[in-house]
C-alpha cells in the first residue's frame, strides 16, 4: 500500500494531487484513522481511474461504432455495384448478338451502296 502514496492522481493531462502530499499535509492522525484515510485515498485514485478507463471504453466503442457503419455502407455499395455488374454480365451475350447483326446489316448495306456506284457509273458512262 505504500506506493500508492507517491503516485499522482490524474485527470486527462496532468495530476491534480498527489496521495503523498495529502499525507503529508494530513492533520495528525492516530494509527486508525490514518489507515483510513490512506484506505480513502486508494478509493479516490481508483474512482478517477475507473472514470478515465469508462471514458476510453466510450471512446473506442463509439470509434467502433463508426467503423461498423462505414463497413455496413461499403458492404451495400458492393452489394449494388455486384448487382449492376451481373445485370451488365447477363445483357452482354444479347448485345452481342445484336452487334453481329448490324455488323451484318451494314455490310449489306454497303454492298448495296458499291453496287448502286456502278450502276450509277454504267449509266453516267451510256449517257455520255
Amino acid at each position: 500500500m505504500m506506493w500508492l502514496w507517491c503516485e499522482p492522481i490524474w485527470t486527462s493531462q496532468k495530476p491534480i494531487i498527489t496521495t503523498w502530499s495529502l499525507v503529508r499535509h494530513a492533520p495528525n492522525l492516530r494509527l486508525g484513522q490514518f489507515a483510513i484515510f490512506i484506505e480513502l485515498l486508494s478509493k479516490v485514485e481508483l474512482n478517477v481511474r475507473k472514470r478515465e478507463m469508462d471514458s476510453h471504453l466510450r471512446h473506442l466503442n463509439d470509434q467502433i461504432a463508426l467503423g461498423e457503419k462505414d463497413f455496413d455502407v461499403l458492404k451495400r455499395q458492393l452489394k449494388k455495384k455486384r448487382s449492376n455488374c451481373e445485370s451488365a454480365r447477363q445483357l452482354q451475350p444479347g448485345l452481342e448478338t445484336q452487334l453481329g447483326d448490324e455488323e451484318m446489316h451494314l455490310r449489306l448495306i454497303q454492298d448495296e451502296k458499291t453496287q448502286r456506284m456502278r450502276q450509277h457509273t454504267k449509266l453516267r458512262a451510256e449517257v455520255s
